[in-house]
């Protein structure tokens, strides 16, 4: 459970939406009653922008207390998407337009074509991608999901709607359960905080540094990079 548990953050977050510190919450207001709903179905759409900017933090907490933070730098306008984080010592960056992608090393000052189904396995497996979201709520063993609506908050100056998901793994022996907290931004439409447990392990989802403007160039590929095949990068990658 724990790998899977580690690598599928944000879990429910991104399969809900298809998509640096620590978020500070108030309630909009503490007096007001909050309306408990409980449903089987999601009660709230999300989408996410076709043009936005944001980073993305997940802190991760093993069962011995131990933290790992991953950060990701998001960039979309319309079918254009950039993603900007590191495996292990060495920043990387992916582009993508529609179906095709590129692979970016800025540090090195190298990308590459990933369109060949080689080329896209050989990135997977580096991102370990096999275990993604939709692969854990949905994979061989059963699920069963309650949804409850907490009331309205405030994080970080943006009013959004909290709710409590539970995921129940009814497959094997024993029935495991996921509770994530989940906070959607009304204005947004999506999840810019989630905080998950399950067995001792906890993931905490920030989505920050929201704008809804973004730099073109973002998604072109700089003078003076340097192309080379998918295989050179991931290669290299994985030798650290």
């Amino acid at each position: 459970m724990t790998r899977r548990f580690k690598l599928g953050v944000p879990l429910i977050v991104s399969a809900l939406v298809c998509a640096c510190t620590s978020a500070s919450r108030r309630d909009v207001d503490p007096a007001a009653p909050q309306e408990q709903t409980f449903s089987s179905i999601p009660p709230f759409k999300t989408i996410e922008p076709l043009k936005y900017r944001a980073e993305r933090s997940v802190t991760y907490t093993d069962n011995q207390g131990t933290s790992t933070i991953t950060r990701t730098s998001i960039a979309r306008d319309g079918d254009l998407r950039r993603e900007d984080f590191e495996i292990k010592s060495s920043k990387i960056a992916t582009i993508q337009n529609g179906g095709t992608r590129v692979l970016l090393v800025p540090d090195e000052r190298i990308y590459a074509d990933v369109n060949l189904p080689s080329d896209v396995a050989a990135l997977a497996d580096l991102l370990d991608s096999g275990s993604s979201p939709e692969l854990l709520l949905h994979e061989q063993t059963p699920v069963r999901s309650s949804y409850e609506r907490l009331g309205t908050e405030e994080v970080d100056g943006r009013t959004t709607t909290k709710y409590r998901v539970v995921v129940n793994n009814l497959g094997g022996a024993s029935v495991s359960k996921l509770e994530t907290l989940i906070w959607i931004d009304e204005a947004l439409g999506m999840p810019i905080r989630s905080e998950s447990k399950s067995d001792g392990q906890q993931s905490i989802m920030n989505l920050t540094n929201i704008s809804l403007t973004v730099d073109g160039s973002l998604f072109q590929i700089p003078e003076g990079y340097k192309k080379v095949a998918t295989t050179e990068i991931t290669q290299r990658l994985g030798r650290q």
